[in-house]
């Protein structure tokens, strides 16, 4: 697990309204099990955290609260394939890929998927078509229309040979996990 910390502070001219901001910031966040955490920093993706702790100084002289809150965090930072298919975004990383995530098929299709994070990926497919599946590593994974998640279908890092098989569109949403 990763610890990351964060530091802020509210000027609030009120003693009762710097005390009933405590109370909701611990009550919101402590409240809370494991969740996306959002950095406006890292805009690309996510952190998956829990709050560990809620410390709260309350300065009177200044009426301000200084507030420092802890969350314990899986190692690896979460970006969605939405996000890091953009090549011109704000944002650069020396391993940004582009590639086509939705393929229409009319019977079979041979595809090439490129996983570029840092562990192996179970992508969510979307698919339009009545029935249809994928073969991959052997194994074929039968697919029904709409949303299809498959735990044991991880894309391993680098090239991943896929055959898409039936009538209808494909699409591939990748979540993947980056050491920052």
């Amino acid at each position: 697990m990763r610890k990351i910390d964060y530091k802020f502070v509210a000027v609030v001219p009120s003693y009762e309204k710097r005390k009933s901001l405590e109370n909701t910031i611990k009550r919101e966040l402590m409240m809370s099990d494991f969740s996306k955490l959002k950095d406006s920093h890292d805009k690309s993706g996510y952190w998956y955290a829990k709050c560990e702790s809620v410390h709260v100084d309350d300065v009177h002289e200044r009426n301000e609260l200084i507030i420092s809150i802890s969350f314990v965090a899986r190692p690896f930072f979460i970006i969605d394939s939405d996000i890091k298919q953009d090549l011109w975004d704000e944002l650069w990383y020396p391993d940004k890929y582009e590639q086509k995530l939705s393929f229409n098929v009319g019977y079979k299709k041979s595809i090439h998927i490129w996983n570029g994070y840092d562990k192996a990926i179970s992508p969510i497919i979307n698919f339009s078509g009545s029935t249809g599946s994928i073969r991959y590593l052997d194994q074929i994974f039968p697919l029904v229309k709409g949303r299809n998640e498959f735990f044991d279908f991880q894309l391993l890092k680098g090239v991943n040979d896929l055959e898409l098989m039936g009538h209808g569109t494909f699409s591939f949403r990748l979540l993947g996990e980056v050491m920052m």
